[in-house]
């Protein structure tokens, strides 16, 4: 996921690693620097900041992010692997990001 040029994911989940949690994200729509995607059971978006890169965002902060993928290597698709978020400013949590689909490119 994230890897193809010119290529996106329809839908990803994210899994908590500390609970096993698991979060949907469904394309949204797009806005000018690609798909936004957002999460099934909560306001939480996730898309392409020209700075950071692919971010998880709710109320307008930037809540998530991937681990250890520089901004240049990301591609069109959140990146797979770790990704880690803040909720309510004081928790942490690591979680692993995968394409729902192996065919979920359109």
């Amino acid at each position: 996921m994230g890897s193809e040029p010119g290529k996106s994911v329809k839908s990803f989940e994210l899994h908590r690693i500390s609970d096993g949690l698991v979060y949907h994200f469904d394309v949204q729509g797009a806005d000018e620097n690609g798909q936004v995607y957002k999460r099934r059971d909560a306001d939480v978006f996730v898309h392409k900041d020209p700075k950071f890169g692919w971010v998880a965002m709710s109320d307008q902060r930037i809540t998530g992010l991937p681990w250890l993928s520089p901004v240049h290597e990301q591609g069109n698709s959140p990146p797979a692997g770790d990704w880690i978020s803040k909720k309510g400013g004081v928790r942490l949590y690591i979680g692993v990001c995968g394409a729902l689909e192996a065919t979920g490119f359109f």
